[in-house]
């Protein structure tokens, strides 16, 4: 790393855009970077988006730094373009170079209008490993994902020397809060706490430096504190509203005591690190952004618990919908407070390390160093990705520990590692130009393609029949429909979807991730036989049938325990009943020991949850394949499964038990009306007694020891590569296709109610004469019904077709409606897609055809009555 003052400055191939002359968050962090960067020998150039509402007062060289940057002309040729502010699908991206969106989010998961900007940039910087997690967890691929840790000028906050700002009202020790006045920084938490920490006789004071950066004024702010503290006697609390200059911020820190934000989340918390680079005692929040830099040896960390969303302000409601973020312990809050109040040597001891500690990890030079690393890494996917065609289109949900972003992560990072580049698109994102095939597997589907080419639905379902209405939509639409298992495909061609279309992709499970190798994760148990299940708390999983036969298999004094690991709470997976059947089975006498863990796991950590286990038990009534079994087994945990359903194609007698079932039917009410089957439904409802003697068996560990060690034999025939491979094979197949949506339809505009189709192969008299003899049979001249035949000569047609019918004794006066549609540009496929019902004798219909029935009168007479 060189130096402005040692070598010539060196221009990197960058834009940053920010709104970097504004006092928010993002202008300040964007600013550092340029400073850092300019610092170490390195020239940017810079644009200022959005309109400046407020004057930032940075210092004289904060200024001139980004007016030179501001003043530099865009680079020439191949530049990366950096996006430093929230992502949005209306800003242009930037054709000759990367894009990368260096952002931050500051609840669990980020918002869903966030995602289809994302899936189109090169690469995301995030501030900390916290928004790694929580970006995933919103549906942004690992892969994309970077750390960069924003940086401080640690000239500037620099406690010695400081002249502190006066600060009228405070008095005695002086805490500080610096934030935006909203919900998520926990000012009400702080309030409480600081009422339960001091009274009006402390020689303490609290100071709130406010901002109102979202319209809130100085008196609903000051309404809204005395609401809260309802009256209640408190040492000072001064609040301050006036917007500082940002040259002056280390004057106001210079002025207290110490510093406390008792945030409820945070995507980085530049306050906490600016007070701790002035060696004040820093109380921050267990939770977020915060802990990249925050530690128990360098400041002080309030306990709380996450959980969802339940309130805000209304500033951007819909950033927050579904979420779920941090609520510190106001207890925990004021211990902390009196504390740092108390004083002694292990406080100052602290605080000065923090600084030290801080100026060490997050200087100009390892900001601008990580800089220029990550721009390489952008050029290089960049480069990569423009090197080579698109493989195919993506839609869908990835990076979370959902399992269609599973499955969706597994092919694709297969595909792009083997140097096959995948564009990734968000459900909600618009179609891409792109002349590939698109693949879409998410929930719910839609029917709409993904790219210019061929399209495929690659969709799980779990009932023995799919939905009437995905039959029509795929038979117009989709040109392949991949299943994960052979059950799923059979519900398909059950269901009236032509085998031909219907190709089956299996899951797969990562055999490096997921292994018997490694750590097992603690469980509160002391028992010495650990039965696991995961998944959701409903009807679907079973969870009912493995408490009832668990029940009945093992009381208390038994060495076993039911782990229950709980997903989608708060999804399309309703868990009250589930809840309640838990509750129900903790509540009788002598139940056997029961551990819920209804935590969130991220998806790196579940193969020690496997480890941690014996047996998983899944007695599923309808999955679409069961990963977490196949998760389980590559672990080395044997598994008992519902027999019949799709674990019978990978798991055996060998590795595991397959419970007998029965098909029953579907519930009633168990689908939204417009998921009305094509067909009846069904579930696999396990055998009870059967499952009791399975957890009975398996609870010996003799007699599952053979099992467990084949386990991770039967999962090294999933790998990801296999299921990839599947996908490049479909890919070639359908890569010279015509889209069916493309095809030309068969118009026949004067067409009665019902439009019978005959596919005419005009050489084979075998193809279209019985078949039509049967219509003519069939119908009178009054009935509402249309026969179509493809034609290229239309005399010869009408002479053939009349000589037919004359030679069947049929009267060509008196025949049912007959119309002929030009066979030019069309192929067997058109017609049928035009046609009610196709009429065929030999046995081979169409493969778009609604409906194929035989040259049978009676059987054409019958359709159209039951209409």
């Amino acid at each position: 790393m060189t130096s402005r003052d040692s070598q010539p400055p060196r221009s990197l191939p960058a834009l940053w855009s920010a709104p970097l002359l504004d006092p928010s968050g993002y202008a300040d962090e964007a600013r550092g970077f340029l400073c850092a960067l300019e610092r170490c020998g390195y020239e940017v150039a810079a644009r200022q988006i959005g309109h400046i509402k407020e004057d930032a007062g940075l210092s004289p060289e904060h200024l001139a730094t980004v007016r030179r940057a501001l003043d530099r002309p865009a680079p020439t040729g191949e530049f990366a373009f950096v996006h430093h502010h929230q992502p949005a699908t209306g800003q242009r991206l930037h054709p000759n170079g990367p894009n990368v969106s260096r952002t931050m989010f500051e609840t669990d998961r980020i918002p869903r209008a966030w995602r289809p900007r994302l899936l189109e940039v090169d690469a995301v910087w995030v501030p900390a490993e916290f928004n790694v997690e929580t970006f995933m967890r919103g549906g942004v691929p690992g892969d994309l994902l970077h750390v960069l840790p924003a940086t401080l000028d640690f000239e500037l906050f620099s406690h010695p020397g400081v002249e502190p700002l006066p600060l009228t009202g405070a008095r005695g020790f002086v805490f500080l809060s610096a934030f935006d006045f909203t919900d998520r920084k926990g000012w009400d938490v702080l309030l409480e706490a600081w009422a339960r920490a001091f009274g009006p006789d402390d020689d303490v004071s609290l100071v709130l430096k406010c901002l109102t950066l979202h319209g809130v004024t100085v008196e609903s702010i000051r309404e809204r504190i005395d609401s809260f503290l309802g009256g209640r006697e408190t040492a000072p609390i001064v609040l301050n509203t006036e917007l500082l200059p940002a040259s002056t911020l280390p004057r106001l820190y210079a002025a207290a005591d110490a510093f406390v934000l008792s945030s409820r989340s945070e995507g980085w918390g530049r306050p906490l690190m600016e007070a701790m680079a002035m060696a004040l005692p820093t109380i921050g929040s267990r939770w977020s952004g915060n802990l990249a830099f925050m530690n128990d040896g360098n400041s002080w960390l309030a306990e709380g618990a996450v959980g969802p969303i339940r309130q805000w302000d209304p500033v951007h409601p819909s950033l927050w919908q579904g979420a779920s973020w941090f609520e510190p312990d106001p207890d925990s809050v004021a211990s902390l407070l009196r504390e740092v109040y108390a004083g002694g040597a292990e406080v100052r001891r602290r605080a000065r390390w923090a600084a030290s500690d801080l100026r060490e990890r997050f200087s100009s030079q390892v900001a601008a160093a990580r800089v220029v690393e990550l721009l390489e890494l952008a050029f290089e996917r960049w480069s990569w990705r423009r090197s080579r065609p698109v493989a195919c289109v993506w839609r869908g949900e990835f990076g979370s520990g959902h399992s269609l972003a599973i499955v969706n992560d597994g092919v694709v990072g297969t595909l792009q590692a083997a140097g096959e580049p995948v564009l990734r698109l968000a459900p909600e994102s618009e179609p891409a130009v792109v002349d590939a095939v698109g693949v879409a597997q998410h929930w719910p589907p839609a029917f709409e393609a993904p790219a210019s080419g061929p399209f495929v639905l690659y969709q799980p379902w779990e009932f023995g029949r799919v939905p009437e209405r995905w039959v029509e939509q795929i038979r117009q639409l989709v040109d392949e429909v991949w299943a994960p298992s052979e059950s799923v495909r059979e519900a398909y061609v059950a269901s009236g979807v032509p085998a031909e279309l219907v190709h089956v992709v299996p899951n797969a499970v990562d055999l490096e991730t997921f292994a018997p190798a490694g750590p097992a994760r603690s469980l509160p148990t002391t028992k010495s036989t650990v039965f696991l299940f995961v998944g959701g708390l409903v009807y679907r999983k079973g969870v009912d049938l493995l408490l009832e036969a668990f029940a009945r298999a093992f009381t208390a004094d038994d060495d076993v325990c039911l782990a229950i690991k709980s997903f989608g709470a708060g999804t399309i997976y309703d868990a009250d009943a589930g809840l309640q059947q838990l509750a129900a089975f903790a509540a009788r006498p002598g139940a056997p020991e029961l551990v819920l863990l209804d935590e969130d796991v991220p998806p790196a950590e579940l193969p020690a949850l496997y480890r941690a286990a014996d047996v998983l038990v899944q007695p599923y009534r309808a999955e679409g394949f069961c990963l977490p079994a196949l998760e389980a087994l590559a672990c080395g945990v044997p598994v008992i499964v519902t027999a019949g359903g799709p674990t019978d194609e990978f798991v055996s007698d060998d590795c595991g038990w397959r419970v007998a079932s029965r098909r029953a039917p579907l519930p009633d009410g168990s689908l939204p009306p417009d998921y009305a089957l094509a067909g009846e439904g069904f579930v696999l409802e396990a055998d009870v007694d059967a499952l009791v003697q399975t957890l009975r068996e398996a609870a010996h560990p003799e007699r599952r020891a053979s099992r467990a060690a084949a386990a991770r034999e039967h999962a090294e025939r999933f790998p990801w590569d296999r299921a990839a491979q599947t996908v490049r094979d479909r890919l070639e197949a359908l890569s010279n296709r015509p889209p069916v949506r493309r095809l030309p339809r068969a118009l026949v505009p004067s067409r009665r109610s019902v439009l019978f189709a005959v596919i005419a192969d005009w050489e084979r008299c075998e193809s279209w004469a019985e078949p039509v003899v049967a219509y003519a049979r069939a119908f009178a001249p009054d009935d509402e019904v249309t026969l179509v035949l493809s034609v290229v000569d239309e005399h010869a047609a009408l002479a053939l077709v009349a000589g037919e019918l004359e030679r069947a004794g049929l009267r060509l006066d008196a025949l049912p409606d007959i119309a002929l549609a030009e066979a030019a540009g069309m192929g067997p496929e058109s017609l049928a897609l035009a046609a009610d019902v196709v009429i065929c004798a030999d046995g081979n219909p169409p493969l778009r055809a609604r409906r194929v029935l035989p040259p049978d009168p009676s059987a054409l007479r019958a359709l159209v009555g039951s209409r």
